[in-house]
């Protein structure tokens, strides 16, 4: 029994290093603004967790509680072939970096 621990150990620091060794598809991130995601920053926004108000987009994840106005600099469009929905860039984690929105009238 002395033995499955040491193999345990081997098999989660294999599984790590496969996984960041890139050996898996790789998430679409190529298409986000470089200035918005660092490769593993942006991922779509929680169902529900943007919502239009008077003042702008509000966010509210268990990560990010913020109201982005319209005209900031953070919004960004979705482009057109992506799937039409909201993604969230956090960067520092908890930071939201940038907020794609959907194409006006998409």
């Amino acid at each position: 029994m002395r033995w499955l621990v040491p193999v345990a150990i081997a098999l989660m620091v294999a599984l790590l290093l496969f996984l960041g060794s890139g050996a898996l598809p790789a998430q679409a991130h190529e298409w986000f603004d470089r200035w918005c995601c660092q490769g593993t920053d942006c991922g779509p926004a929680p169902l529900g967790s943007v919502k239009w108000t008077p003042s702008g987009w509000r966010v509210a994840t268990p990560a990010i509680n913020v109201t982005v106005p319209f005209d900031d600099q953070r919004i960004r469009y979705v482009p057109p072939e992506q799937p039409q929905q909201f993604y969230i860039c956090e960067w520092p984690k908890r930071h939201l970096r940038c907020l794609y929105t959907p194409e006006p009238g998409g």
